[in-house]
């Protein structure tokens, strides 16, 4: 999803940080020249070449947006998700010797 803890937040829903992908944190699509938060309808337009939210907001376009953008960075994604993992077991295991 995008800018999720809201969400989440609103629900009232905890989900482990570990499974969580949020386009709107992924410094791969941080493309805005300040370096802040691009909005999921720029990410659309640049990452995607669509245009999202040009009405009625639409939750479910929302949802097509950010899952695009995911399928379209996953295996990068993925891949630096387990080298933050190993790195995080390895100091773990350090730190008990």
């Amino acid at each position: 999803g995008h800018a999720l803890k809201n969400d989440f937040q609103v629900l009232q829903l905890e989900h482990p940080v570990s499974s969580i992908r949020d386009t709107a944190k992924y410094r791969p699509l941080r493309l805005s020249k300040d370096g802040g938060t691009p909005s999921l309808k720029f990410l659309a337009a640049q990452v995607l070449d669509k245009e999202i939210q040009s009405g009625v907001h639409d939750p479910a376009e929302d949802a097509k947006a950010a899952m695009e953008l995911y399928l379209k960075c996953k295996d990068e994604w993925e891949r630096s998700v387990a080298v933050f993992k190993s790195a995080a077991v390895s100091r773990i295991k350090t730190r008990k010797r």
